[in-house]
């Protein structure tokens, strides 16, 4: 034993003092090291062993000690004790000693009193109030402890308690280990709350409480509280202030609010609400028939896993389909608007489908002052999903694809350029018309309240919902507040709807001369010829320069891409126009002679062409003038600006690559015999009324619908054309494709 305690072997000490028979000795030689100051030093210590080692220290050996012990059990192999009277005087022997088994009379006792009586319970709760909990609840689970029964005896000078016992009215009783530990608790936790506040810590007796209670309700009534103690511990749960232990104390005190239910629930409002016992709170309400305040208390709560809760609570609620709960659902609804809508809108929109007494419009209106709620909770209604529609380019448009037929063979475009992409649903035969089920309202109120917190979804919305039936949205409506909002790409998108095809190149076109303009204020500006030694100092593009003009340049061409694919979409509807006028004048039920069918066919085709040709030519001469400005800058730069002569030849590059790209789109469209573009139409409005020699345009004069080009933007032009067709094969084709529409001679003058 001496060596043990030396080396702090603490299960071979406590297995030794078990095999001389003295069950109690390892309790009190354990508790004493473990309170001492050596180990107390550091709280790791009394947990863990000089090596680390779990298995020896003091704090785990004396709980599991106590547990084996107090159950019948050896340690630490926890084998039976034989014979069965041993292993009930073992037992014994150690629960007086943790649980004095001595009746406590009414009259206040002294701290040290108290601490005299209960000094090994008190140090086991100062070591770990929540193992030795643990270890008890164990304890209780064992039937051993039931057949272990203890004298409870009147303490020194005092008279035993007229109804300590229901069946025993003497001196000297015999209580139940159950009993026993509840008595024992009761004593502690009524002394420290108010005769002796420093006997245990809020946490302690909070914990203690919460066990011995909870324990009592459930073995009711193999356990015994006078009504007067219930009380008394009652108020101790509700009136504790411990956050750390609110959990269980709630647990407790709903357990005893159902096994005696009050005579008032009125009184117990205000003393759960300020516990923060909600789940008591609710059933009080509900017994009340205060649904809308039931309900209330699940928002009331602390932890966000109620909060959620209170969905499946409306649900359960309203199953019962009683006037008085569903008016009380639609208060709390109405109430409550916003705080479920930021708990989880889908799951608000669920509910309300599934509430009879509900219905999105009552939500609606009661959110009608709250913008940003109202925006998430029709977006949970309408748009449930729209990260969704933003997870590829095949996603993000609900325009139909097809292959075109008019389409020439492969001259080298790339492949997306043969496919023609229908804004129009209704122009591609058979498509499926899904059905709209929600008033058109409520899509234009959430289109507006889009334009303000989530501009960037609006286009994809548009697209996803726009062939619904019947119409979810008024495209006047829709133009209105995007161009209020600045919403450009849903503004160019219903331009094109509209058949605005020319409002939506110039919106196009005005976001490209912005982001031009940004593009050029990117670039850093020349040294200052004037300063010394600048001109040997020059240094390259930086990084961080390089990277912030290159994102205005992607910007950039990516408006070049829409106002190309404006132009596409152009030529696709107004062709379909061009083909049903067709169509019906050649149909025989018309009233009108062949000559004036032909007439008006014609007049009809020539003014369309000549509006995409309108359309084709004001593209090319914006960025032939982005391309002119950036050449005369070049030109006008001194030799030993580095760095920015190096931004303006990536800016020059880029545009070129943009220039090549409008080329690309055009030839392609031009290609077909039946095409309404007229390809040397469009060269004969670049070339005409060339300017005067030495008459150079400014670089603030932008290519309009006025201006010809002059030598160097012609010289562009070419090259650029030129440069899309690397391959002799490729050229070849597109030689032939220019002397399908007799430009041969003309391609040969610009060459020269």
């Amino acid at each position: 034993l001496s060596s043990c305690r030396q080396h702090r072997l603490w299960r071979t000490f406590a297995r030794v003092w078990l095999g001389m028979g003295d069950p109690v000795a390892p309790v009190i030689s354990i508790l004493a090291a473990a309170s001492s100051e050596d180990d107390l030093s550091s709280d790791a210590s009394v947990f863990a062993g000089e090596d680390g080692d779990d298995d020896e220290a003091p704090g785990i050996v004396i709980f599991d000690y106590l547990d084996m012990v107090i159950r019948g059990r050896r340690y630490p192999d926890g084998k039976q004790i034989r014979p069965q009277s041993v292993a009930e005087q073992y037992s014994t022997l150690v629960t007086e000693l943790v649980l004095p088994p001595v009746e406590m009379t009414s009259r206040s006792h002294s701290s040290d009193e108290l601490r005299t009586t209960f000094s090994t319970l008190l140090a086991l709760l100062n070591l770990g109030a929540d193992r030795l909990l643990v270890t008890l609840n164990h304890v209780l689970g064992d039937p051993f402890t039931g057949l272990v029964n203890f004298i409870v005896k009147p303490e020194a000078g005092g008279v035993a308690s007229k109804h300590s016992d229901r069946s025993l009215r003497r001196a000297s009783q015999v209580k139940s280990f159950m009993q026993l530990v509840v008595d024992t608790f009761f004593v502690l936790a009524t002394s420290a709350d108010r005769e002796q506040p420093g006997l245990l810590t809020k946490r302690q007796n909070g914990l203690l409480s919460s066990f011995a209670l909870t324990l009592y309700a459930t073995r009711f009534p193999l356990i015994y509280l006078t009504d007067e103690s219930v009380d008394k511990w009652s108020s101790i749960l509700l009136q504790l202030d411990d956050p750390s232990t609110r959990v269980e104390r709630e647990y407790a005190f709903e357990l005893l609010f159902k096994l005696n239910p009050p005579q008032s629930y009125d009184d117990y409002i205000e003393p759960t609400r300020k516990a923060g016992f909600f789940r008591v709170l609710e059933s009080i309400y509900r017994t009340l028939e205060q649904y809308d305040l039931a309900l209330r208390t699940y928002l009331d709560h602390p932890e966000y896993v109620y909060h959620r809760a209170v969905f499946s609570a409306t649900k359960e609620l309203a199953a019962s389909r009683r006037p008085k709960t569903l008016e009380g659902i639609a208060e709390f609804a109405r109430g409550s608007a916003v705080e479920l809508v930021e708990v989880d809108a889908e799951s608000f929109v669920s509910t309300v489908e599934a509430v009879s007494s509900l219905s999105h419009d009552i939500i609606v209106a009661a959110l009608a002052d709250q913008a940003q709620a109202q925006f998430a909770y029709l977006r949970a209604l309408l748009d449930p999903t729209p990260e969704a529609l933003s997870r590829s380019p095949d996603h993000q448009r609900s325009a139909v694809t097809v292959t075109d037929e008019r389409a020439p063979p492969n001259i080298g475009l790339s492949d997306e350029q043969h496919i023609v992409v229908y804004p129009f649903r209704s122009l591609v035969p058979d498509s499926e018309q899904r059905s709209n089920k929600h008033p058109q309202e409520y899509h234009e109120r959430y289109l507006e309240l889009m334009c303000r917190y989530n501009p960037g979804n609006v286009l994809a919305y548009l697209r996803q919902h726009a062939d619904l039936s019947p119409e979810p949205f008024r495209l006047a409506y829709v133009q209105s507040i995007c161009s209020k909002h600045g919403v450009s790409d849903g503004l160019v998108w219903v331009l094109m709807r509209l058949g605005d095809f020319s409002g939506a190149l110039t919106t196009l076109i005005a976001q490209m001369d912005q982001e031009t303009e940004r593009m050029r204020a990117a670039v850093p500006v020349a040294p200052n010829e004037d300063s010394e030694g600048e001109g040997e100092q020059a240094s390259a593009l930086g990084d961080a320069d390089r990277e912030r003009l290159v994102d205005h340049l992607d910007r950039t061409a990516h408006e070049v891409d829409g106002c190309v694919n404006v132009c596409r979409a152009a030529l696709s509807k107004l062709g379909k126009d061009v083909a049903a006028q067709s169509a019906h004048c050649h149909d025989p039920d018309t009233p009108m002679s062949n000559d004036v069918a032909a007439k008006a066919q014609s007049e009809y085709r020539a003014l369309v062409s000549t509006q995409l040709c309108d359309l084709w030519l004001a593209l090319l001469r914006k960025v032939l003038g982005y391309l002119h400005h950036t050449s005369q800058t070049l030109d006008g730069l001194a030799t030993g600006d580095v760095a920015t002569r190096e931004a303006w030849q990536l800016v020059s590059k880029r545009q070129r690559w943009m220039l090549q790209s409008v080329l690309d789109a055009l030839i392609f469209a031009a290609s077909s015999a039946s095409s309404l573009i007229s390809l040397r139409h469009i060269i004969q409005q670049l070339l005409a009324s060339s300017p005067a020699p030495g008459d150079i345009p400014s670089p603030q004069k932008q290519i309009g619908s006025g201006r010809s080009l002059d030598i160097a933007e012609i010289q562009h032009l070419l090259a650029v054309a030129v440069s899309a067709y690397k391959t002799e094969a490729q050229l070849m084709a597109l030689t032939n494709v220019l002397v399908d529409y007799d430009l041969f001679t003309t391609f040969a003058q610009l060459v020269r």
